[in-house]
């Protein structure tokens, strides 16, 4: 075991998932690192998330089902020190007014955005802040609420990153409902825009690794400061693709961590968000070729596109069990959005959504 006396901040998104949120947030307190702060970022959860959580930080939650009772059950001991903030704007006043109100001596730092930010720009809240030198910790902590956690993979992580001098690493992500069952033990970036990903352990502690899974990933603060913050060109997914092939091309080593384990509601989070098979592929079809449009040369992503179009045509009659002429509609609906636009917002999200474009 091995504690880390430098900070970790966690970050930790809700959206209508109060249960999980708790179930994740008990595992990671009963952690053996304890020089964290928690911040829980609620990103305007339209059910009654908030008055749950609240509850149950102030000892008033009820039992909730857990496969894993070994790493949640006895609850930690109520109230946690926590502070809460209402974030209701977004804009540079309330960025300022946001700053001012975090207190780091709390367990839990309890944001509620007005607003659903999305993944990347709402884990950017906490990040930007730490890296423009408002907050002091010296590694990030990117963590899924719909996981559970043991309690060395966080001491794990972040000891095995200070003594090898790793910069980035994720935890292996184990299916919550198999936990004996790999969904990711580290990944390969493929030069076509598409990760492939490692589903077993070799003999050694660790993987490289060219893939930042954004479930459970570890980045030390100053590789934020220096290359940035998750992109915020995509409202839902992409994120973690973007940043892994952002460090690649800077050359930053990254590495799977085998001791550090994490077991995860694999395509929960999504699937609340994203109902349908189709729309999701869509979604994904669009966020990748939009993704590779400023990762590619032009002339190059121009020629690759059309293969991946004709590429999708077959994935959704295969996956999305889409005819063939319903298959070509879908794929003349992206390449007609992705000639006007150079990001996906939540307004082009929504309209991929739309039952009609699905």
């Amino acid at each position: 075991m091995f504690e880390l006396k430098k900070k970790i901040a966690i970050i930790i998104i809700n959206w209508n998932s109060a249960e999980d949120t708790i179930e994740c947030l008990e595992s990671v307190l009963k952690s053996t690192q304890k020089n964290f702060t928690i911040f829980l970022i609620d990103n305007n959860s339209m059910d009654n998330s908030t008055d749950i959580i609240l509850n149950w930080l102030n000892g008033q939650g009820k039992n909730i089902n857990s496969a894993f009772p070994e790493h949640v059950y006895p609850f930690i001991k109520k109230p946690v020190c926590f502070s809460t903030i209402n974030h209701k704007f977004d804009n540079s006043a309330a960025e300022n007014s946001l700053i001012n109100n975090i207190d780091p001596t709390k367990e839990i730092v309890f944001i509620k955005n007005s607003h659903n930010l999305g993944f990347a720009k709402a884990n950017n809240l906490v990040i930007k802040i730490i890296i423009n030198g408002h907050l002091n910790y010296d590694y990030i902590y990117l963590l899924n609420n719909d996981t559970i956690i043991e309690k060395d993979t966080i001491s794990n992580l972040a000891g095995f990153m200070e003594q090898k001098k790793i910069s980035v690493a994720n935890s292996v992500i184990y299916e919550y409902n198999n936990r004996q069952k790999i969904a990711f033990a580290g990944g390969r970036l493929l030069p076509w825009g598409k990760a492939k990903y490692f589903f077993s352990l070799n003999d050694t502690d660790n993987r490289k690794s060219e893939f930042a899974h954004g479930c459970a990933l570890m980045v030390k603060a100053e590789i934020f400061k220096k290359y940035g913050p998750l992109t915020e060109k995509f409202f839902h997914g992409e994120e973690d693709f973007e940043f892994s092939w952002r460090m690649k091309k800077n050359k930053i080593d990254m590495a799977c961590v085998f001791s550090s384990n994490v077991y995860h509601k694999e395509g929960i989070s999504v699937n609340k968000y994203l109902d349908k098979k189709v729309a999701r592929l869509k979604l994904f079809a669009l966020n990748r070729i939009i993704d590779m449009k400023s990762l590619y040369p032009m002339i190059f992503w121009h020629l690759w596109k059309y293969l991946v179009l004709i590429y999708f045509i077959k994935h959704f009659m295969v996956v999305g069990h889409q005819s063939f002429k319903k298959s070509l509609d879908h794929v003349i609906y992206i390449h007609k959005l992705i000639n006007k636009i150079n990001s996906v917002d939540r307004n082009i999200v929504n309209s991929v959504l739309d039952a009609k474009n699905v």
